[in-house]
């Protein structure tokens, strides 16, 4: 053996080593093409020997494949591929133009099934499934996210981004017509991705159902787990979404799409379905938004063929670019796409109803002023909306106006800060005492929309009054709001605030609003069931996060409409999973000590949070390596976002990945800690033998 292969060995042995001491386990392809089950990985070792067995392992792993690699998985030696999570989380990666081709052939009339109940990661990646006709092999089989080998409460995440593409030659189902396990939840996320689930055959009848399909969603009742468990014949509570937070398209052919319900008795029955169909039941979504609160499909998706035949495709609306032209100036001045005013760019002058990229660049100093504009509110009511603030931008609000509490912020769209600042400001005067609320999830959210937040590469959030996440009145339903900070600010002192700004009398500088359901104010009545709102603050990089003395408050809604108020430390909202690390929280059983200090007291100015993780030079995806995958992220925004000294930043910071307080090239055990904490713990049910 060679130097260089004996210090790639011992460094998995290494990383290995500090792995198994916290959790996941990373298996990673060592490069060139080949079989799944040859000697090739960590450094010359086989599938089994890395993962336990030749067919994706039985959890405890992250396992990747990158380089360009084509790696070939045969199912008619190596049976059914099954990653699954019976010994921990597990995770497949195939990015930098790498692929995972299984070739499905069998003696089985319907080819060999695919039982994929893991994680899947397509970053600039592809994952294909193909079949060759002969004997009695009719048909491609089937592909399920969510099988019999699926535990209880299951979260199986699937992300397409950087061109990702998952292509398969036969059936794709969410769940299984016979026993997947309940609360499963399977969320494809596609942002820069392509599901292409064309070519291939089926047979009239692949199992005891009858399913013939390209693409189905079963919504099951519980039959008993066959292990001598009754059934009670309740739903499932399965969740299914096909979401776009970017461009992208699923393409299905004439076998089309179906959805399967199955009743009290276990008697299911089949809904031929359209795109449409899926929207309006909240399984394709876009922003985070469905056919809820009367988003109209047209605004987010073109669709092209018809349901029921070949190549019938779905592709996200990209929004219209709306950029400012340079230089300082008014929001509403004609200062956008080459002179045109914000209300001629984005239907008026309080950032648009949707389907509009705005951004601000160059350095520009933008004002708003809500004396005369009133209020700023972005949102998705007609298509996917972004506000970018980039290049040392800055966009500054003042709320001043003849409101006591000052104007109020609306912000119901994603929001970018990349060396860019958003400012919240009040004047004094008049009846003005206050810099009012910016929320991040108002009444104007959709219900299941995700609001993101993105601050990095110096990005900073000012804000001069208090901001919330949700609303104490009407916020949507299951709406979701995302911070993430990479090397970025969060800045909430300054300001002052009235005893009551509305009717429940909240005064904090940070408040999160868990609420009930109390109707929407359109004859419907309240259910006074939970919202099931998900906020986060995620740190990734470097970066701080300061309030003043009205401090953090949790606010938390019960089934009558009653208010409480708590509040709450840095600590409380990671025991909370509120604020994180990585995807880390007190929920994961992290420690908060190892990811942030803090300085200063809950009540008093100046209360900070630090992140302890290290800011990474050329990461610019966010993923915590210098890798090929920046270089394609340079390389799509060079000349606007990213200019030459990025790319010689890249260039010497290259192989480095990131850790808690620095930066290196190879990972430290604490850094190798964080994949498998983030995928969390959960319950594992027998189901059926291999």
């Amino acid at each position: 053996m060679n130097r260089s292969a004996s210090l790639a060995l011992a460094l998995w042995v290494l990383i290995g080593t500090a792995s198994t001491l916290c959790g996941q386990v990373p298996v990673t392809w060592d490069g060139g093409n080949g079989a799944w089950n040859a000697a090739k990985w960590n450094g010359g070792q086989t599938a089994t020997a890395t993962m336990g067995n030749d067919r994706g392992g039985d959890g405890n792993h992250a396992i990747t494949i990158g380089g360009g690699s084509q790696v070939t998985y045969d199912a008619g030696s190596l049976r059914d591929f099954h990653p699954q999570i019976q010994n921990g989380p597990n995770s497949l990666t195939i990015k930098g133009g790498s692929s995972l081709t299984i070739n499905s052939f069998n003696t089985d009339v319907d080819g060999v099934w695919t039982q994929f109940d893991s994680d899947l990661i397509l970053d600039n990646g592809t994952y294909r499934r193909t079949w060759t006709a002969g004997g009695s092999t009719v048909a491609g089989g089937l592909n399920l996210f969510g099988s019999w080998r699926s535990k209880q409460n299951q979260k199986i995440n699937i992300s397409l981004t950087n061109g990702g593409r998952i292509e398969n030659d036969g059936q794709v189902w969410f769940g299984a017509d016979e026993e997947h396990a309940l609360g499963l939840k399977v969320l494809m996320n596609i942002n820069n991705g392509t599901v292409d689930l064309t070519g291939g055959t089926y047979p009239e009848s692949n199992d005891s159902n009858i399913v013939t399909a390209d693409l189905a969603f079963f919504y099951g009742t519980d039959q008993g787990d066959g292990d001598g468990n009754s059934a009670s014949g309740l739903p499932k509570g399965e969740t299914y979404k096909v979401g776009f937070e970017g461009p992208g398209s699923v393409t299905v052919d004439h076998s089309g799409i179906w959805v399967y319900r199955e009743d009290a008795s276990g008697l299911w029955t089949a809904t031929q379905s359209t795109y449409q169909d899926l929207w309006t039941q909240g399984i394709l979504r876009s922003d985070g938004g469905s056919g809820g609160y009367g988003l109209d499909f047209n605004n987010f998706f073109t669709v092209t063929g018809t349901s029921g035949s070949d190549n019938y495709k779905v592709t996200r609306k990209d929004p219209a670019a709306v950029v400012w032209d340079g230089g300082n100036g008014a929001w509403e001045a004609a200062k956008w796409n080459g002179g045109q005013t914000a209300a001629a760019t984005m239907g008026n002058n309080r950032g648009g109803d949707g389907g509009h990229a705005i951004s601000i660049g160059g350095g520009a100093q933008v004002t708003y002023d809500a004396g005369s504009l009133r209020d700023l509110h972005p949102q998705i009511q007609n298509g996917a909306n972004s506000l970018t603030i980039k290049e040392g931008a800055k966009l500054t609000i003042n709320t001043f106006n003849s409101d006591v509490d000052g104007v109020w912020t609306q912000f119901d769209s994603d929001l970018t800060l990349n060396n860019g600042t958003f400012k919240r400001t009040w004047t004094a005067g008049g009846s003005t005492v206050a810099g009012g609320v910016m929320m991040l999830g108002s009444w104007r959210s959709r219900e299941g929309q995700q609001i993101d937040v993105n601050i990095t590469n110096g990005g900073r959030l000012e804000n001069d009054g208090q901001l919330w996440f949700g609303a104490d009145e009407e916020h949507g339903l299951n709406v979701q709001v995302h911070v993430t900070v990479n090397n970025g600010t969060i800045d909430l002192t300054g300001g002052t605030y009235p005893e009551s700004n509305d009717s429940n009398i909240v005064k904090a500088d940070l408040a999160f609003f868990f609420g009930t359901d109390q109707g929407d104010g359109n004859g419907n009545s309240a259910s006074g069931l939970a919202k099931n709102e998900d906020y986060t603050i995620n740190f990734t990089g470097s970066g701080s996060l300061t309030v003043d003395h009205s401090g953090i408050w949790v606010y938390r809604e019960d089934a009558g409409g009653l208010w409480t108020a708590t509040q709450s430390t840095y600590q409380d909202l990671w025991n909370a999973g509120i604020l994180q690390a990585n995807g880390l929280s007190g929920l994961t059983g992290a420690s908060f000590s190892t990811y942030f200090s803090t300085t200063g007291t809950s009540g008093a100015d100046n209360y900070t949070l630090t992140s302890l993780l290290a800011g990474l030079q050329g990461d610019f995806n966010g993923d915590h390596k210098v890798d090929g995958a920046d270089f394609l992220v340079w390389q799509r925004g060079f000349g606007t976002t990213y200019n030459a000294g990025d790319l010689a930043t890249w260039k010497a910071h290259f192989g480095q990945t990131g850790s808690v307080g620095a930066a290196s090239g190879v990972p430290e055990p604490a850094a190798l800690c964080l994949a498998c904490l983030a995928m969390g713990v959960v319950l594992a049910r027998g189901r059926r033998p291999n």
